[in-house]
């Protein structure tokens, strides 16, 4: 499994997604027009008396019943449209930008492209290149607008619509339930896209703001860039690209295989096994790192990362537990990625515990049973562990997976040298 490689089945999820809204239109029709034509039966039947004594009320809610029967058809028919015609129009949205190549099959593209199902709860799709709603797709270089719009404002629904606007003028939206987080889904989408404006779609009337305030991102995003290594600017999250860190040597796929339950797990938030510490060196990789050593780990400085460390190592070779030492290297990556280390150190203090997981585990799969044990006692929301559950059995599973190809027996001290040296 080795990260963007590995195929995303986009096309059995919108399948299963437009065919579950028309299966839903399917029964509200036919659960109307059973209704009407019982009351139609009943009225003009055995209740023709109550027709009789009220006939312009009576033939006034059947004409409702109607009018109602008319709408449910027309959304179903809607939907049978939509089953039939998404692929077309998930092409031409992609063809948009591909006029010199058009698509002629989009899930090609995409599901080579597409890393993961956003959040696992929403109908999202995130990619290095595209960013994919049902029936629509965008350049993800393209993006300038990302826009929440609350319906309860305009329409009696609980739901908020999320808009995305290219520089081209093309836009896309979906609609969130309130058990899809859409504030959260909108926060962690603006923060990928840092060069894109954001806010409420009420209040984004005004183009001449919009321009305005563009602008001064694309201002703000270029002095951040100065000084910065001329590595350009990464596909994901458009920051700068702060230190070429493409994995290189076998003891580095060993330390990423550590915690390789957890990469796997999170591909939402950019983990990658083709790069060392498990994320893309970027500017906003490291600020993300940053926030994550402080906030669950309280760590702030090399300090207290070592003293961490060496806590994780201890207690995790006494109790033989996979939880704190995978955990180990894992911290140190982020650490590396946050740039509180450099590569040289994130070598060097991996190495005592890469030897302590060697020693205590046989095989990659008991440490990352072992470790899976310890995050379902910490995690306690079966959801969150039936999925890390899961992906497990896929590294299992998957032949090309970093538990499949480096051996966690290897001589580690001549793989650190080949690294180090």
């Amino acid at each position: 499994m080795n990260g963007p490689t590995k195929k995303f089945p986009l096309k059995s999820h919108l399948w299963r997604y437009y065919l579950r809204r028309f299966r839903n239109s399917l029964c509200w029709n036919t659960a109307l027009v059973s209704a009407w034509l019982v009351a139609v039966e009943f009225f003009y039947g055995p209740g023709e008396a109550l027709t009789d004594q009220y006939p312009y009320v009576i033939g006034g809610l059947c004409a409702l019943g109607l009018v109602g029967l008319l709408v449910s058809l027309g959304y179903f028919l809607a939907r049978l449209m939509a089953l039939m015609t998404y692929t077309g129009s998930l092409r031409r949205s992609m063809n948009r930008y591909q006029a010199h190549t058009p698509v002629q099959d989009p899930y090609e593209v995409l599901e080579k492209d597409i890393r993961c199902r956003l959040f696992e709860i929403t109908d999202i799709y995130l990619g290095n290149d595209w960013l994919v709603f049902p029936g629509q797709a965008m350049k993800r270089d393209q993006i300038t607008d990302i826009l929440l719009e609350r319906l309860s404002g305009s329409y009696l629904s609980k739901k908020c619509r999320l808009h995305v606007k290219d520089s081209r003028g093309n836009s896309m939206y979906q609609d969130l339930a309130p058990s899809q987080a859409p504030e959260y889904v909108y926060h962690y989408l603006t923060g990928l896209h840092p060069a894109s404006s954001r806010g409420s779609f009420e209040a984004r009337q005004g183009l001449g703001a919009i321009a305005a305030y563009q602008e001064k991102l694309q201002k703000e995003r270029e002095e951040a860039g100065k000084g910065a290594p001329t590595l350009g600017i990464s596909a994901w999250d458009r920051s700068p690209v702060l230190e070429d860190n493409h994995v290189r040597y076998a003891y580095e796929r060993w330390l990423l295989a550590s915690y390789s339950l957890y990469l796997a797990a999170d591909p939402q938030y950019h983990a990658d096994f083709a790069y060392t510490g498990g994320y893309q060196r970027t500017a906003y990789q490291q600020d993300n790192a940053r926030k994550l050593l402080a906030e669950p780990w309280d760590i702030h400085d090399k300090e207290e990362l070592l003293d961490t460390v060496r806590h994780l190592v201890r207690t995790g070779r006494d109790r033989r537990d996979g939880w704190q030492l995978g955990r180990a290297p894992m911290i140190l990556g982020f650490a590396y990625i946050a740039g509180m280390i450099t590569h040289e150190e994130l070598l060097e203090y991996s190495l005592e515990p890469a030897l302590a997981i060697q020693q205590t585990f046989r095989t990659w799969q008991e440490l990352l049973e072992s470790n899976l044990e310890g995050y379902a006692a910490w995690a306690r929301k079966k959801k969150f562990i039936a999925h890390r559950r899961r992906i497990l059995q896929e590294l299992i599973r998957d032949p090309d997976s970093l538990i499949n190809t480096e051996s966690i027996q290897a001589d580690l001290a001549a793989l650190y040298q080949e690294a180090a040296g």
